[in-house]
């Protein structure tokens, strides 16, 4: 190794000694939140760059889960029996058709309704495992401010989170929010009490290699050349000067206009092409750029990525080789094992922040997997047994049948049970006036055949 290389390998080993120094002082740094409590594996300087990453194969899984769940509808309820408010206490609960929680979840600020309020925080959840809403008044009222998890740079507390630190872009302080004040929403990791893990942190990797593939191919196409063929000119004939000619822009035009007049098209598919003095030769090339295998590593990248947010190709959208039974088991794996668990976490933390100070209940209904044929079946069963009005069969139709006041209070079949079912009622009075007339026919013709006899006063009758 002469002085050069060596001094060059010193060098590079000054310069890694510096960068791990300076990445591990950095670390340490960020590992201690504002009030001195460690934070661990909070990660909230990645924030920013997963929120970057809301794109492909993450964007299509992501949009499906926060769809989902944005079209929910969220509800009030007080407790029943008890007044104490439990977070599993749902199914408990009376529900309340008017609160001041239920205006404020369905019109949460001057920028955003609710379905854009959920679907914000679901997508903030599955990109960077937070989500944080403040509840603060602004414009006279109370309003619900979601803070994007970037923003978020630590926690005061030490047993439990007092007070949120929050630095908006272009900010160069931080200033806290009371916890009471907000809502917050994470998934929980394992390892740190005050930490949180993101479906896509789970899958970084294949994450990384998927954009990477994707950012690879666009680069190949934006500078590749894809030419068809490669046109070789004729040399010049002249023993002297054997040549190839050097033609010029617009001699190049010429040859290239002729040659697709004479044989560009699907109807001269198969046409003889014929080599002249001019035209030497034409060489097929390839038609398409270096793969790399970009099938198949892009097929396994999509499949981890959507495998960690618990989504599936039919539920993306894929409809080819897809039949009714596949697609509504993918449905309902999808609402089972990834929706509804996600609803109840959501459930649990609304109503732990905000609904335990107003002494209620609030929770967003679970998702139903959607089954026609389970529905009518359902809809038959309920219906033998007289246990469903008229106006919920109504409701079960495709054909958004309108209330109709001629059906309150009317009971749908039932062998035996009392039912006020106009059309079964009108059936049964035909029936019985068939019945009826039948019987006075009958009668009717015995009287014809027989004589009848009028008793006399002193008890003898003449015929």
């Amino acid at each position: 190794m002469n002085s050069i290389q060596k001094a060059m390998a010193d060098s590079d080993r000054s310069y890694s000694a510096a960068k791990a120094a300076v990445s591990n002082a950095t670390q340490a740094m960020l590992a201690d939140g504002p009030s001195g409590v460690e934070v661990a594996r909070t990660d909230l300087s990645q924030a920013s760059e997963q929120l970057n990453h809301f794109r492909g194969w993450v964007y299509s899984s992501v949009r499906a889960i926060a769809q989902r769940i944005a079209g929910q509808p969220i509800h009030v309820g007080r407790p029943k029996g008890s007044s104490k408010v439990r977070t599993k206490g749902f199914q408990d609960a009376d529900p309340i058709e008017s609160h001041e929680l239920l205006e404020l979840l369905a019109d949460p600020n001057d920028l955003m309704v609710s379905w854009s309020l959920m679907y914000v925080t679901v997508a903030s959840l599955e990109l960077t495992g937070r989500q944080l809403w403040w509840i603060t008044e602004v414009g006279g009222r109370q309003q619900i401010l979601p803070i994007p998890t970037s923003w978020i740079v630590g926690f005061d507390g030490s047993t439990k989170i007092t007070a949120f630190r929050v630095r908006p872009p272009k900010v160069g302080v931080s200033f806290p929010i009371p916890a009471e004040e907000c809502v917050y929403f994470h998934y929980p990791d394992p390892s740190d009490p005050k930490g949180a893990t993101s479906p896509l942190q789970a899958v970084a990797g294949a994450v990384d290699s998927d954009e990477a593939i994707e950012s690879s191919r666009s680069q190949m196409f934006r500078r590749g050349i894809f030419p068809s063929h490669a046109v070789r000119v004729g040399k010049n004939p002249h023993p002297d000067n054997p040549t190839r000619p050097r033609l010029t822009g617009s001699q190049q035009r010429q040859i290239i206009s002729a040659i697709k007049k004479r044989y560009a098209g699907y109807h001269n598919s198969g046409e003889p092409l014929i080599l002249d003095g001019l035209i030497e030769e034409v060489i097929t090339l390839s038609r398409s750029p270096q793969e790399m295998d970009y099938l198949s590593s892009e097929k396994s990248t999509k499949e981890r990525i959507t495998q960690a947010f618990g989504t599936n190709p039919i539920i993306l959208g894929q409809i080819e080789g897809v039949n009714r039974a596949s697609s509504t088991e993918a449905d309902r794996h999808f609402i089972e094992e990834t929706i509804n668990p996600k609803v109840r976490l959501l459930s649990e933390v609304l109503t732990e922040w905000i609904g335990k100070p107003h002494g209620v209940v609030v929770w967003i209904e679970p998702c139903v997997p959607h089954d026609s044929d389970m529905q009518h079946k359902w809809a038959e069963t309920l219906a033998k047994h007289g246990v469903i009005t008229a106006h919920e069969l109504r409701r079960l139709s495709p054909f958004n049948l309108e209330e109709n006041k001629a059906f309150d209070g009317i009971l749908v079949g039932g062998r035996n049970m009392r039912t006020t079912n106009p059309i079964e009622a009108g059936l049964r009075e035909m029936m019985l006036d068939v019945q009826a007339s039948v019987h006075a026919d009958s009668l009717l013709g015995e009287l014809k055949n027989e004589r009848f006899v009028i008793p006399s006063r002193n008890g003898n009758g003449r015929g």
